[in-house]
């Protein structure tokens, strides 16, 4: 990730804190949200040795095309899905995502209808507004990772974006 996109990530989710970046992070039930934003998933889980790795390129030309096509066509429902295990990562959220489309930038980085999202170039997604602006910016990298699990199965998908 370019620092611009780090940094613009970074003050995005500040910004989603009560009151903006200017108040105290109120208590959560098990987190504190200072705590909840820049938690880095390779952090507080090994890698699971079943993790597939796929490697997609595309073309920013195409990607800032399928982006302007606008929200009737890169709408995308995450619900959160709540965790009941005993271990380190049922403290943090899971989305599953729901109603991609196939026109849609969603599909176009490999991600379907079902999918779990667990990480953004590593970081835990904690609001799905804060993954929204994160495949905004996308348009600006080079390269970027989503880790999701489908059926059961780690998927990380490792793009690179060419002119």
């Amino acid at each position: 990730m370019s620092r611009f996109a780090g940094f613009a990530l970074l003050i995005s989710m500040l910004m989603l804190l009560p009151g903006g970046c200017s108040t105290k992070p109120k208590l959560n039930s098990t987190l504190r949200a200072s705590q909840r934003h820049g938690v880095k998933l390779s952090e507080v889980r090994t890698v699971p040795a079943n993790l597939l790795k796929k490697r997609m390129v595309i073309s920013r030309a195409e990607y800032r095309k399928a982006l302007a096509l606008g929200e009737r066509v890169n709408r995308l429902r995450m619900v959160q899905i709540f965790a009941r295990s005993e271990d380190r990562l049922s403290q943090y959220p899971y989305y599953r995502i729901l109603r991609v489309s196939k026109n849609s930038v969603y599909h176009m980085l490999g991600l379907r209808s079902g999918d779990l999202v667990m990480a953004a170039d590593d970081y835990v997604i904690f609001d799905p507004q804060v993954f929204w602006k994160f495949v905004v910016l996308l348009q600006y990298e080079k390269s970027a990772t989503i880790e999701i699990v489908r059926a059961g199965r780690g998927i990380l998908f490792q793009y690179q974006f060419v002119d």
